[in-house]
């Protein structure tokens, strides 16, 4: 486990006397891990939703969206494989509702599922939010240093503040990352998302701008090659024609040459030319 992940559990549950023999070199941050410049291992996605009663258990469809969302980014930049990444949530209707909303093969289970178990990377959906700020049994010591302690170099939690908020235990913990800046509001959020589309579209014009240089570059191109040839049409003499002289690739009548451009020696493929393109003055 990565240090900074062990260091609140330490803390919390056991008298800051938990030992960690693992460096934090040992332990890199992939790429793909939200918020990476922040170069915390942990990171708290404060997102405004709401959750739903599903029988006797609960779930909550932002936060879901939201973790496909993660798991994309984590397997797009190709340090994590599926099997490296674990999903958490205390409720048996979440667990199913993340399993649907996810393409990939990937671990999601209860907390009380996920013990004694470990992952590269652990997100957490906590998928309580309501007006009534009530968390359940959220607010178990138990459960909640299982989930702190299953991560081996990141941790990603997605829920609302606010609720979570009335448990001291929770509470604690919210300051705690505050203190650490890794926590991010949904403000901070759409503001990275806006950024990330306006750099995606300059990208895509750039793209555009080159790929039109390229086609007048290689039109220029083409228009100097055929100036090239070397033949005039208009340079054809009427007197002392020799049609024995002649060929499909350029004729001469008498002392003049009309062809020089070729449909032998030149390309069918790439378009043939006809005495350079040039039908200038005859004489």
């Amino acid at each position: 486990m990565h240090p900074k992940l062990a260091e609140f559990p330490s803390l919390k549950f056991y008298d800051s006397k938990l030992l960690n023999g693992v460096e934090a070199k040992r332990r890199p941050l992939p790429s793909g891990f939200p918020y990476h410049e922040k170069g915390q291992p942990i990171i708290f996605l404060d997102i405004k939703s709401k959750e739903m009663t599903t029988g006797s258990s609960k779930s909550n469809i932002d936060e879901a969206n939201r973790i496909k969302t993660l798991v994309a980014g984590l397997l797009n930049a190709k340090q994590i494989k599926e099997s490296e990444i674990g999903i958490i949530s205390p409720y048996t209707a979440q667990v199913n509702l993340i399993k649907k909303t996810l393409k990939q093969k990937i671990d999601v289970r209860t907390v009380d599922g996920f013990q004694g178990q470990e992952r590269e990377v652990i997100i957490f959906s906590a998928v309580r939010s309501n007006k009534d700020q009530f968390i359940g049994f959220l607010d178990d010591e138990r459960r909640f240093n299982v989930l702190l302690t299953r991560a081996r170099r990141g941790l990603i939690i997605v829920g609302n503040a606010s609720t979570l908020r009335s448990s001291a235990l929770w509470s604690h913990w919210i300051n705690w990352v505050k203190e650490m800046n890794a926590m991010v509001s949904e403000a901070d959020m759409e503001s990275t998302t806006k950024s990330g589309r306006g750099e995606e579209a300059g990208e895509s014009q750039n793209i555009r701008t080159e790929k039109q240089g390229d086609t007048r570059d290689s039109f220029e191109h083409g228009r100097r090659k055929r100036g090239r040839g070397g033949s005039s049409r208009g340079g054809r003499s009427r007197g002392n024609s020799n049609r024995s002289g002649s060929s499909q690739g350029g004729y001469r009548q008498g002392g003049s040459n009309q062809g020089g451009g070729s449909w032998g020696g030149g390309s069918r493929g790439g378009g043939y030319s006809q005495g350079g393109g040039s039908r200038g003055g005859r004489n």
